[in-house]
């Protein structure tokens, strides 16, 4: 786990992806691999759905956490979700390549609740400035700005979602490494 000098430690609640999805979704990237050399790609493993980035927290309010979110996570239903198309996000300056996910009831629920036990254990979670927007980030712009407009690229991928992981992240040079605090099993009905 990555520790700041003040005890700190850069955290972030997702949905894990799992590996055979991981690899399928690189898969799908393949044609905008091999035409866009601006983007530095992820590796697949470290593929996830943010659910709440928390940015830095002590590492004794992460136990805390980890004890209020498990119950919350326990009851809401292990689901599905569907990545149906690769694009450059956000729409508006994007900085990023995404798979988008299409929102669902239980997606949107799983998000509310997350972010209602963060922040009752005294987390302010930078909200967004719009509504969630669900994806999952498959690479980076090199450069600070990409200016070509691309179309967006069609995927077909189903994506189970069944658990829900903190995560601790480290920054280094060749981007993020992140480590598993504590995963939480979704609801199976």
């Amino acid at each position: 786990m990555s520790v700041d000098n003040d005890g700190d430690v850069r955290c972030f609640i997702a949905v894990d992806i799992p590996a055979r999805q991981q690899q399928e979704l690189w898969r799908q990237c393949r044609l905008w691999r091999q035409r866009f050399d601006a983007f530095r790609w992820g590796n697949p493993s470290q593929y996830h759905l943010t659910v709440a980035f928390l940015g830095n927290q002590p590492q004794t309010l992460l136990a805390t956490l980890a004890e209020q979110l498990a119950p919350v996570v326990a009851r809401l239903a292990a689901s599905g979700v569907v990545a149906d198309q690769l694009e450059l996000f956000p729409a508006r300056r994007p900085h990023v390549v995404a798979a988008r996910l299409v929102p669902t009831a239980a997606l949107n629920r799983l998000y509310r609740r997350v972010n209602e036990v963060c922040t009752a254990c005294g987390i302010e979670v930078p909200q967004p400035s719009r509504s969630f927007h669900p994806h999952i980030t498959v690479a980076r712009f090199h450069r600070h700005s990409f200016h070509e407009t691309v179309a967006p690229l069609k995927l077909d991928l189903t994506i189970p979602l069944t658990a829900v992981t903190l995560f601790a992240s480290e920054l280094t040079p060749d981007g993020a490494v992140h480590r598993v605090v504590e995963r939480f099993l979704l609801h199976r009905g």
